[in-house]
């Protein structure tokens, strides 16, 4: 079983599952993924989580990560990718980012009191690439390490790569 979390508008083409709170084209489980995840979910293969951890306090992104894992068969694999606010501001400094992404990457939001699932764009925590290498060590994922996202077509040609920046991070983890 392959599983795309939190897919949005950008769903994986078959054999990929994609899960998302809202029913956007593409997406064949809607499920709240801050509490649960669909019962029918077993022995994942592999995982993509993409650009949804930063909407996610820390605390919610390790409790969601130990919730995936737990639904992983023995050596399946997580992929995670997202907006490195450090990458981010060391290549605006450079002069090779605008700096209205670099704004985006970095928090900009709280979680709504009124309704804790609507987030839309709302980061609300400075992502980067170790934060998430250790909630996915916190979680109980073993042999977590950030690849270069570029690496994602040719050492894991299963998980399309929607957008490969250098303002991002990319993480593989191992469920051994």
């Amino acid at each position: 079983m392959r599983i795309h979390w939190a897919s949005g508008h950008h769903p994986f083409d078959p054999p990929w599952i994609n899960v998302d709170f809202f029913a956007y084209d593409g997406v064949g489980l809607i499920a709240d993924l801050l509490r649960e995840i669909p019962a029918e979910i077993q022995n994942i293969e592999i995982s993509y989580v993409g650009h949804f951890l930063e909407h996610l306090t820390p605390e919610e992104g390790v409790d969601f990560l130990r919730r995936v894992r737990a639904r992983t068969q023995p050596d399946g694999q997580l992929v995670i990718v997202g907006p490195d606010v450090e990458k981010s501001q060391n290549l605006y400094d450079q002069g090779l980012l605008p700096l209205e992404l670099l704004e985006a990457t970095k928090a900009h939001g709280s979680v709504p009191d009124d309704d804790p699932n609507d987030r839309g764009n709302i980061h609300v925590w400075d992502c980067t690439g170790d934060a998430v290498l250790n909630q996915c060590l916190e979680a109980g994922w073993d042999a977590a390490r950030e690849i270069p996202l570029g690496k994602l077509g040719t050492t894991l040609s299963e998980v399309p790569v929607i957008d490969a920046g250098e303002w991002q991070f990319c993480v593989l983890a191992v469920n051994n």
